[in-house]
C-alpha cells in the first residue's frame, strides 16, 4: 500500500460513515468531512490495540477501517429512502485522491526535535509497541498524532511525510464547504457566499504558521481541523436543528481531546457551552457525550496508571482529574435540562467566562512575575507582527470582534464565540503550571492559537456577511 493508498482508504471509510450516520443529504459536507473521520476511526481501533496488547496498532486501525466500511454499508442500505447525489460525491471523491497522490509524489516535511519524537514513538508503535514502552513519552504528547504517524511502514514508507499536507488540505475543505452551508441558511446569496468562503479559507490558510504547519509534523494544525470540525458541525446542526450532523461533530470532538495532553479541558468547555444549551435532542447529545467522555475518561485514566509519577506535563493525578472533567458534561446535563434553555443560553456563557476570569486572577495573585512573564510572551506571540507567526490575522480577529459586539447577539454563535475568548484564558491561565511561555515558534501557547483560529473566522463570517442581506432588506423596507 502507500500513502495516497492509505488516504483512500481513510477517506472512503470516513465516507461511508458520514453517508450512514452523517449528512446523507449534502454530498459535499459528507465528503469533506470524510478523511478527519476516518482519520478518527483509525486511530481508536489504533488506540484500542494499544490499550489491550492483542495486536498491533496498525493491524487494529485496519480492521476499524474495514468494519467502518462493512457497517456504514449496512446501514447506508436501510436508509436507502434517504437520496445521496453520487455524482457530487464522485467528483469530491475524485478531487480528494488528486490531492492526495499529488502531495504523496515529494515530501516537504519540516521538522523539530518535538517531530523527531512524533516519528520514533509512532515507529514503535507500527512494529507492535505497547503502552508500557512509550509511557513517559505520552505524559508530553497527545496520542493523536503518535497513532496517525504509525500507518507509516503500512504505506510503504519510512514517514508519512504526506500526512500534514493531507490534513491541511481537509481543513481548508471543510473550512469553504461549512462557511458556504451556513451562509446559504442564512440567506445570503450564492456569489457572495462564494466569495465569503473563498476569502476567508484564503484569509486562515496563508497565515503563516498555518501554511508552515501543512509541512510540519506536529500536532496543532489536527487540532484545528477537529476543533473547527465541532463547532461548525454544532453549529449547522443547531441551526436547522439536523441531528444528523451530531454524529460527526462529536467524532471530530473526541479527536480533538485525544490530540494534546491539555486538550480535554478545551474540549470539555466547547461540549459544556454548545450541549448544554442546545435544543437538539436530550436523548442524542447525552449518547454523544457519553461516547465522549467514555473514550477520553477511559483513556485518560490507563494512561494514568503507567505514565511516571512527576512530570511537568501529564501526571497521574492531572490524568485524573483531566478525566473528571471529560466526564463533566455529561454529568451537568441532566442539570441543564431541568432549566429552561433560554436561562442557560443567556448566563451559561457569561458564568463560565467569571470562573476563568477568576481563576486567571488568582494565578496572578500567586505568581505575579511567573504569570506575567507569560501574558507578555502570548501577547508578542499573537500581535507581534515582527514574529511573523500569525501576521495580522489576530489584530483582524480583535477588530471583528468588537464589529460583532456591535452587532445582535447570536444564540448559536455566541457560546462558541464565548468558547474561543475563555479558551484565551485558559491557555494563559495554563502557564501557571510549567514553565513560562516564552517567545518564538517553538513556543507551546502560541501554537495552541493556531486551534482556535478557523473556528473563530467562521463565527465572524456567519455573524457578519448576512449583515450585507439585512442592510439590503432594511433599504428596501425604507425605500
Amino acid at each position: 500500500m502507500t500513502q495516497a493508498g492509505f488516504f483512500a482508504l481513510v477517506y472512503a471509510a470516513g465516507l461511508a460513515f458520514n453517508l450512514a450516520w452523517g449528512p446523507r443529504r449534502d454530498a459535499v459536507l459528507a465528503c469533506a468531512l470524510a478523511f478527519p473521520c476516518g482519520l478518527t476511526f483509525w486511530v481508536l481501533g489504533a488506540l484500542l490495540g494499544v490499550a489491550t496488547g492483542l495486536a498491533s496498532a496498525p493491524a487494529f486501525g485496519l480492521g476499524t477501517l474495514v468494519a467502518l466500511v462493512v457497517g456504514s454499508a449496512a446501514a447506508s442500505l436501510r436508509r436507502a429512502c434517504t437520496p445521496i447525489s453520487w455524482t457530487r460525491v464522485a467528483a469530491c471523491s475524485a478531487a480528494f485522491v488528486a490531492g492526495a497522490v499529488l502531495v504523496s509524489q515529494f515530501s516537504l516535511a519540516k521538522f523539530s526535535p518535538d517531530s523527531h519524537q512524533f516519528l520514533r514513538i509512532a515507529a514503535v508503535f507500527s512494529r507492535g509497541g505497547r503502552l508500557g514502552e512509550t509511557a513517559a513519552f505520552l505524559a508530553d504528547r497527545g496520542i493523536f498524532t503518535f497513532l496517525s504517524y504509525a500507518a507509516g511502514e503500512l504505506a510503504g514508507v519510512d514517514f508519512m511525510f504526506s500526512l500534514a499536507p493531507v490534513v491541511g488540505l481537509s481543513l481548508a475543505a471543510l473550512l469553504a464547504v461549512a462557511i458556504s452551508r451556513a451562509l446559504e441558511r442564512e440567506g445570503v446569496d450564492r456569489r457572495t457566499r462564494l466569495l465569503a468562503s473563498a476569502g476567508v479559507t484564503a484569509a486562515v490558510m496563508t497565515t503563516y504558521v498555518i501554511a508552515f504547519h501543512m509541512v510540519y509534523i506536529h500536532a496543532n494544525l489536527g487540532s484545528a481541523l477537529y476543533l473547527f470540525g465541532f463547532g461548525a458541525l454544532f453549529w449547522l446542526a443547531e441551526r436547522d436543528g439536523d441531528a444528523s450532523l451530531l454524529s460527526p461533530a462529536l467524532v471530530c470532538l473526541v479527536a480533538f481531546s485525544i490530540h494534546r495532553v491539555e486538550a480535554p479541558v478545551f474540549a470539555a468547555l466547547f461540549a459544556v457551552l454548545a450541549a448544554w444549551p442546545s435544543q437538539l435532542p436530550r436523548r442524542l447529545l447525552a449518547a454523544g457525550l457519553f461516547a465522549f467522555g467514555a473514550i477520553t475518561a477511559g483513556w485518560l485514566l490507563l494512561l494514568s496508571a503507567a505514565i511516571p509519577s512527576e512530570g511537568e506535563f501529564l501526571t497521574p493525578g492531572r490524568a485524573v482529574l483531566l478525566s473528571a472533567m471529560s466526564l463533566a458534561p455529561l454529568a451537568g446535563l441532566p442539570l441543564a435540562a431541568r432549566l429552561p434553555r433560554a436561562l442557560v443560553a443567556r448566563h451559561l456563557p457569561t458564568a463560565v467566562l467569571v470562573v476563568a476570569s477568576v481563576g486567571l486572577a488568582v494565578t496572578f495573585a500567586i505568581k505575579p512575575h511567573h504569570m506575567m512573564t507569560s501574558l507578555e510572551a502570548v501577547v508578542v506571540n499573537l500581535l507581534g507582527v515582527q514574529i511573523g507567526l500569525f501576521g495580522y490575522a489576530w489584530w483582524a480577529a480583535l477588530a471583528l470582534g468588537a464589529l460583532c459586539l456591535a452587532t445582535p447577539p447570536s444564540r448559536i454563535a455566541r457560546p462558541l464565540l464565548m468558547g474561543v475568548a475563555v479558551s484565551v484564558i485558559v491557555v494563559v491561565l495554563l502557564g501557571f503550571f510549567r514553565v513560562p511561555y516564552r517567545v518564538g515558534p517553538a513556543d507551546s501557547a502560541g501554537r495552541m492559537f493556531i486551534h482556535f483560529l478557523p473556528l473563530l473566522y467562521f463565527l465572524y463570517a456567519v455573524k457578519l456577511v448576512p449583515l450585507r442581506r439585512w442592510r439590503a432588506s432594511a433599504a428596501e423596507e425604507a425605500g
